[in-house]
């Protein structure tokens, strides 16, 4: 009987940074384009951020990260909950934090077949006009 183990894309991280992530406003928000799930046939997706600013944010406050999905690539969910929040620190140091796309799913075992990431600058200043990436890893199932 064969054990099923992640196996992890073995290409490049995809690129999916949003149109505007660079230079993004305070309060302001962008959402990445479609990542179709059923072409990829992922069991997840790890998925990292990466974000500087150019005038320090103020501590403790967050970019916010939710997902919205769709099963026909046209109507997309409001945003779902729980979202990622991520606090800021007070400073210009390039920053990246990591998470699942299960986990903003609510832990489903497997992503929507198609959705979006939304990005929410809640820093007090913008973002930096350059040096601002989301990127994602497909996951996929072996059995060894």
């Amino acid at each position: 009987m064969g054990t099923v183990k992640s196996l992890y894309n073995t290409t490049p991280a995809i690129d999916i940074t949003p149109s505007g992530l660079n230079g993004l406003a305070n309060n302001g928000s962008v959402t990445t384009s479609v990542v179709n799930n059923t072409s990829y046939l992922a069991l997840d997706f790890y998925v990292e951020l990466t974000y500087v600013y150019g005038t320090a944010p103020t501590a403790n406050n967050n970019i916010t990260i939710e997902l919205q999905a769709s099963v026909d690539n046209t109507n997309f969910s409001d945003i779902q909950n729980p979202p990622c929040v991520v606090l800021l620190t007070a400073d210009t140091n390039t920053h990246r934090t990591g998470f699942f796309v299960s986990a903003l799913w609510g832990n489903n075992y497997a992503p929507p077949p198609y959705f979006r990431i939304r990005i929410t600058n809640n820093g007090g200043q913008a973002l930096a006009s350059s040096g601002n990436f989301l990127k994602i890893v497909p996951i996929y199932g072996q059995v060894v």
